[in-house]
């Protein structure tokens, strides 16, 4: 598929893949070293996704290890972040599972809503947007990835950029449009 191709606001739905707190207390298992950067990214294609009237789906992951407050609700981990918290009558999906359609209703809401092209931002790239990505594009949904409203941590001794990375490359492969937020946006507003 070219990525040229606009992005119609009525069918097109941002997907905001587990911003939450847990990447982003310092020190913390989860933490992200380019994730403030990746959240600001976040936080302007939301913005603009907003006032171009596109959808927007928040998705938070629940964690229910008893022992670790990583993403548990109620934990210090487990809301979203402020800069790209839900408004409104925006949908918030749990998960609990690495992609954002397993064991959720959100195929049910993406198709309610005529919904047949996804963008994605959020964490983790090597996580739930490759994952979310993957599920997607299984269900034939045109599906963009914000490679810089994303970001990785270190992963099986791969260094977070070098992670990140390869998410990326791994998205493209699965068939995703890989494309800077900033190009995302200028689709959406080129859409008319």
């Amino acid at each position: 598929m070219i990525a040229t191709a606009p992005l119609a606001p009525d069918r097109t739905a941002l997907l905001l893949i587990d911003a939450q707190e847990e990447h982003f207390i310092p020190g913390g298992p989860h933490e992200l070293p380019g994730g403030r950067a990746a959240l600001w990214e976040a936080a302007e294609l939301l913005a603009e996704v907003r006032r171009q009237g596109a959808h927007v789906v928040h998705v938070r992951h629940v964690g229910e290890d008893p022992v670790f407050d990583d993403f548990r609700p109620g934990g210090p981990g487990f809301d979203f972040r402020p800069e790209v918290s839900p408004v409104g009558h925006e949908p918030v999906i749990e998960k609990r599972a690495c992609g954002a359609f397993d064991g959720t209703l959100l195929a049910e809401r993406l198709e309610d809503l005529g919904i047949d092209t996804v963008v994605l931002a959020g964490f983790t790239s090597c996580g739930g947007c490759t994952a979310t990505a993957r599920e997607a594009l299984g269900r034939r949904l045109r599906t963009l990835a914000a490679a810089d409203a994303t970001a990785a941590e270190a992963h099986g001794g791969v260094p977070p950029d070098d992670a990140h990375d390869r998410a990326l490359t791994a998205q493209r492969r699965l068939g995703a449009e890989v494309l800077s937020a900033e190009t995302i946006k200028s689709l959406l507003a080129g859409h008319g």
